[in-house]
């Protein structure tokens, strides 16, 4: 055979092999091709969730902001209502010094008149009017005891024993600190010397508002007055009792003993 048939051969034959080459790579581009072009997609449709997911966070994160602002707001009016000075001038923390507005408008020269009319103008005549003696007399509804003090030497220089003429008298309100005791009652229990059966007999327990309770009928008032007439808490009064006077007794018990009493005096109401 000759050379020139034998290249033409092996010429033909690389052909035929570049082509089915070009063939598989072309399927395979193609392939590659659309498998990326639907990983795209899910990817596109992937970060087009995150934004939308991102700027739903976004609103709410500066609607809280707002709030958060507004509710500091509404923090800094109540302290400087409950804690503030009781003034309708306010200074502004963010601006704590400010000029005068009207400085670069008026001078002080042309201030001067009108702060002069508007001096006139504050001056109010009053009227001549008489004022009342203020009442030092003391209350006369109130108990009287008499304390007499008396002086120390009666000895005259003479050797005679002074004698009163008079006293000289002054009067001052004192008050008589409360004071609790315990009140220890004992009934008789009697019985006939000569041993007659039947003859031992007790003396009646005394009607009470709460028979079981612990406390007498004037402690209970003084529970209700101090409750409803001197507005005094039931936990002040714990406090009292247990600083002051030295013995505890639990809001609780007070507030069973000040609604079971009010039990007891409803008819009272009824009248």
């Amino acid at each position: 055979m000759p050379s020139c048939l034998k290249r033409l051969i092996t010429v033909y034959k690389y052909s035929i092999f570049c082509s089915l080459c070009l063939f598989d790579f072309v399927i395979i581009f193609t392939l590659m091709t659309d498998a990326l072009a639907e990983r795209v997609a899910v990817l596109e449709a992937k970060l087009e969730e995150v934004c939308v997911e991102r700027d739903l966070y976004k609103a709410k994160f500066e609607r809280a902001e707002e709030e958060n602002a507004r509710l500091r707001e509404i923090i800094k009016q109540f302290q400087r209502h409950r804690f503030g000075s009781r003034s309708e001038r306010y200074i502004d923390p963010d601006m704590p010094i400010q000029g005068d507005l009207f400085a670069e408008v008026f001078s002080e020269e042309e201030l001067e008149p009108a702060n002069e009319k508007e001096a006139n103008d504050n001056v109010i005549s009053i009227a001549a009017h008489k004022r009342r003696k203020k009442n030092s007399k003391l209350p006369t509804n109130l108990p009287h005891r008499e304390e007499i003090i008396e002086v120390k030497d009666k000895v005259c220089g003479c050797g005679a024993t002074k004698t009163v003429i008079r006293y000289i008298i002054s009067k001052r309100i004192h008050q008589i600190p409360e004071r609790f005791e315990i009140v220890v009652e004992k009934r008789e229990v009697v019985v006939c010397p000569r041993g007659c059966k039947g003859s031992m007999e007790a003396a009646p327990n005394p009607p009470r508002i709460l028979p079981k309770a612990q406390v007498t009928e004037e402690f209970l008032a003084n529970i209700i007055v101090s409750k409803l007439h001197d507005r005094q808490p039931l936990y002040h009064l714990e406090q009292k009792f247990k600083n002051r006077f030295g013995f505890e007794i639990s809001r609780n018990k007070l507030a069973r003993w000040f609604i079971d009493t009010s039990k007891a005096l409803q008819p009272l109401l009824i009248l």
